[in-house]
């Protein structure tokens, strides 16, 4: 077996072993990764809750943790989300806020973030100078930006239930969830940071990260393209048309539907379907790896191993790793 990449920058960590269950078992990621711990302090936070009204659009650029959410959502019992709303959301009830609001949490003595909602574009901007950090320290919600113990804003925008027309999200420096909100083209594009969508939907779905991971989950869009410079993708329970390419990191597809292309350029790449492997028209090639499908392995790296069936097509390649298939039996 090839094992993991170790990213160059020093911040995307495997989650071989763990993916399986998709993001309900990502809290084990903390057990073994010391840096990445939950329950950031807010002491030295002032916090307020603005009406912003009805609004069709959102366009957030600045580093921040920005979360998107529906009315009426929950998070699994354990889990990564369970501890990111539990210690840093649920505390001041903002889970539960109203729609057409938007809670906001800011270091003292920083600039607010500005907000502000004209012609039903609600748009959030925070001061790039949150950028000008000596070091990362990349817990949620709890980024050192600057080595003086403050932390990059968090902002937490209340939908309704009404399908929105597009969310775009730049971000500099800071994690980004969608959840549960639906909306005809959602946009994420950020530089250091991981991305979470549960239970989104929409038309389409692109997601860009320079260093960070990426996790989707019960998602629901007709096309989903994600690339990814350094850093995992752990894709699961959704449906439509799926893009995924990364530079260095792993790739584990589980209970997907759809057309699928994956491609590593250093990583492995794991597929798990609960369909027979005749609805599936399958390519796979490893050029320095091992091609794992049904339980037949197949050790030739200059050896691209298909088979016919459908109706959804899998393409799986990478320069250096392994690919895993597994299918109902």
């Amino acid at each position: 077996m090839i094992c993991a990449i170790v990213c160059a920058v020093g911040i995307a960590f495997s989650l071989a072993g763990i993916a399986a269950g998709g993001v309900k078992n990502l809290h084990k990621v903390s057990e073994h990764h010391s840096w990445f711990n939950f329950g950031p302090s807010y002491e030295n936070m002032d916090e307020s809750t603005e009406t912003v009204g009805d609004f069709t659009k959102i366009e957030a650029e600045g580093p921040m943790d920005i979360v998107v959410v529906a009315p009426g959502q929950e998070v699994e019992s354990e889990g990564l989300m369970n501890k990111f709303f539990e210690n840093v959301i649920s505390d001041s009830g903002l889970l539960s806020g109203d729609p057409g609001t938007v809670d906001v949490r800011w270091p003292k003595g920083k600039e607010k973030p500005e907000i502000t909602n004209k012609d039903g574009v609600l748009k959030i901007k925070v001061d790039k100078k949150y950028t000008n950090f000596v070091g990362f320290n990349f817990d949620i919600g709890d980024e050192d930006i600057d080595g003086d113990g403050s932390t990059v804003p968090v902002v937490i925008i209340h939908c309704t239930a009404d399908q929105l027309d597009k969310i775009k999200i730049v971000d500099y420096c800071g994690d980004a969830f969608i959840i549960g909100a639906k909306s005809s083209d959602t946009d994420l594009n950020l530089d250091f940071g991981d991305i979470v969508i549960l239970r989104g939907s929409g038309d389409e779905l692109s997601l860009i990260t320079s260093a960070g991971d990426i996790w989707i989950d019960s998602a629901d869009y007709g096309k989903t393209t994600v690339k990814s410079d350094a850093g995992d993708t752990v894709i699961s329970d959704c449906s439509g048309d799926i893009s995924l390419k990364t530079d260095s990191g792993e790739i584990d597809i589980s209970g997907c539907t759809g057309n699928i292309h994956a491609d590593a350029n250093y990583g492995d790449i794991s597929f798990k379907s609960s369909l027979p492997q005749d609805k599936f028209d399958i390519s796979a090639k490893a050029d320095y790896g091992d091609v794992s499908i049904g339980g037949n392995t197949y050790e030739d790296p200059s050896k691209e191993i298909t088979f016919k069936g459908g109706p959804n097509k899998i393409t799986l390649t990478t320069d250096a790793g392994d690919i895993y298939v597994k299918f109902k039996k």
